[in-house]
């Protein structure tokens, strides 16, 4: 017996492929945002991957050079706290299993390997906000 894989649910309803349209029943724990960056990456193939990757590690390292910020022990100037509207975004005091909900983020933490995921993300700049669990790293926060 063949095991099937769905994208991510589709936004119209009507693309015939994903586990809405099918009608078939998403047996993954996965969370829908991890299925929308996995299926992201599967859409820009390798290459776009690799070159979005250059382009996002070129404005993080600019981010944390300009604040001196090195990891969660030493933030340097970065902000513990950023406030957008009327949410507070709050900078972790330590290591964290965060990861950014920009889709882009997701899916170039999706595309990196094991050991990346493990050492180098707990250390990245990324803001949580309490109110609407929601994650954004310095850089998608700049942007902003």
């Amino acid at each position: 017996m063949s095991k099937f894989s769905y994208c991510a649910p589709c936004f119209s309803g009507e693309c015939g492929f994903c586990v809405n349209c099918c009608g078939g029943i998403d047996a993954s724990k996965e969370n829908h945002n991890d299925r929308r960056a996995k299926s992201l990456k599967i859409i820009m193939g390798k290459d776009l991957v690799e070159e979005y990757r250059q382009i996002y590690n070129k404005r993080l390292n600019e981010w944390c050079k300009t604040r001196k910020y090195k990891n969660p022990y030493e933030r340097g100037y970065a902000r513990g706290m950023i406030r957008i509207c009327d949410d507070k975004y709050i900078l972790p005091n330590d290591k964290h299993n965060n990861i950014c909900d920009d889709i882009y983020c997701r899916m170039l933490y999706h595309s990196s390997n094991e050991w990346e995921q493990r050492k180098r993300y707990p250390n990245y700049p990324i803001y949580t906000n309490d109110n609407n669990k929601l994650s954004l790293c310095g850089v998608c926060l700049d942007r902003s």
